[in-house]
This record gives C-alpha cells, sequence and structure tokens, in this order.
C-alpha cells in the first residue's frame, strides 16, 4: 500500500498514454529528450549495466524503454536524474520506472539510498525486486548481487576463472567484494580471449550471453515491469 507522501503524489498524475517508442540515453551529459511516447523507464547504474538493460530492451517485448545511466557509484547523481525525470511534463504517461543497481555487497544501505531519492522526488519506495503499482505507474527496484561481473562470471569457463584469481592473488590484488569481481571478470576475458574486455563489449560482441540463467532474475524483473503497456486514456 501507498504511504501517505506517495498517495498524494498519485493523485496528483494524470490518465497514461504513449506508445512505448524507443529512446536510449547513454549519459547524463546528454540531454534527456521529452517521455511523450515513451511507455517505460529504467534508471540503471554506469554504462555496464546500461548495456545489458539495453539488449533485455532488443529482446523481451514490443516495447522499448528510455534507458538513463548515472555514474557508478555516485548516489546523489541517482537523486538527481530521478528529479530531472519526475519534473519531464510527460512524466506522468510513463507506465513503469525500473532501478536497477549493484548492492555492492550491501543491499540494505543500497536500499535505503534508493529509497531515499526516490522519496526526494515524491515517489514510491518498493522493496528490493518488487514492483509496486501506485496510481497508473509501476515502480520497482532491482539491486544486482554484489555487481553484474559477479553473476557473468558464472557463465565464463570455471578453470579461466581459477586462473585469473591465482593471477590477482600473485598480483597482491585487493579490494572490496564488488572490486574483486570487477577485476576478476577482467583478468578472466584477458585469460579467453587474449585481451581485458569490458562488460560492455563482451555483451554486443556476444562474448557473454544475455539470456543465461544467471540473469534470469533480472530478465524476470523487467519483464514483470513491462508487462503492462500503457493504454491512452484509461488512467490503469
Amino acid at each position: 500500500m501507498c504511504a501517505a507522501k506517495t498517495r498524494s503524489w498519485c493523485s496528483s498524475r494524470g490518465s497514461m498514454s504513449g506508445n512505448g517508442s524507443s529512446l536510449i540515453v547513454d549519459s547524463m551529459k546528454q540531454k534527456l529528450a521529452d517521455l511523450s511516447g515513451c511507455g517505460h523507464l529504467v534508471v540503471c547504474e554506469g554504462v555496464t549495466d546500461l548495456h545489458l538493460i539495453r539488449r533485455f530492451a532488443g529482446s523481451l517485448g514490443p516495447s522499448r524503454p528510455v534507458i538513463c545511466g548515472y555514474p557508478e557509484g555516485s548516489w546523489s547523481n541517482l537523486s538527481s536524474l530521478l528529479r530531472g525525470l519526475s519534473r519531464n511534463r510527460a512524466f506522468s504517461e510513463v507506465s513503469s520506472l525500473a532501478l536497477i543497481a549493484d548492492d555492492d555487497g550491501d543491499a540494505a544501505s543500497r536500499l535505503r539510498e534508493c529509497h531515499a531519492a526516490l522519496v526526494e522526488s515524491n515517489l514510491p519506495t518498493p522493496p528490493n525486486r518488487t514492483w509496486l503499482d501506485c496510481e497508473g505507474m509501476r515502480i520497482g527496484i532491482f539491486l544486482v548481487p554484489t555487481c553484474l561481473e559477479h553473476l557473468l562470471l558464472q557463465q565464463l569457463d570455471s578453470d579461466a576463472v581459477q586462473c585469473a584469481r591465482v593471477l590477482l592473488e600473485c598480483a597482491n590484488w585487493s579490494g572490496n567484494q564488488s572490486q574483486m569481481a570487477k577485476a576478476l571478470f577482467l583478468a578472466s576475458m584477458a585469460a579467453l580471449h587474449g585481451e581485458s574486455t569490458t562488460v560492455g563489449a563482451a555483451i554486443n560482441r556476444g562474448l557473454v550471453s544475455v539470456d543465461h540463467e544467471s540473469l534470469a532474475p533480472i530478465r524476470q524483473f523487467l519483464m514483470t515491469g513491462w508487462s503492462r503497456e500503457p493504454q491512452v486514456g484509461s488512467g490503469v
């Protein structure tokens, strides 16, 4: 159920419209075009997740969302981006808004930061991996366990990953859980393909599969949010 502030926000929203047309925004530095005709919005952390969501958007259904990326780890930029989106004159036409972010090994803390950013824009605050329906808009949050690289490692050759792990240990490389997963992914890709290939390049070149079961929870989450098409003038 929506909180009091959420109910106030919901009651001020008009009926939805739009045909779910496609627009990809690759950076906050690019001016976000008018949202008119946009069925779904996805806000994700950094270009790594953006590449993945873009690929999902091309395969999961007829509606193409607007995908906005904010600098990785810059939670103040998430607040700024959400405020900008919520003030867009066509925001009330959007059918769903998804927030995708790494939890960096601390899901509770990351969820609080997402909620704080949503509250600043008078938006509802759903639990992790949950969609909240509120007067015509569906809002959801998905926190990726550790980071996207942590999930992608599950589909790489185990011998290559172990080789990369040994290499990092020999180099006395250290970092937190998320940083280790990112470094391990890059080193594993180097072991497999002779170059330290980034996630975006790996996805675009087909070196990792977006259809792999390791990514199934993110796919299912987005499919749920995108399952309801905007209905012009319906208000639902």
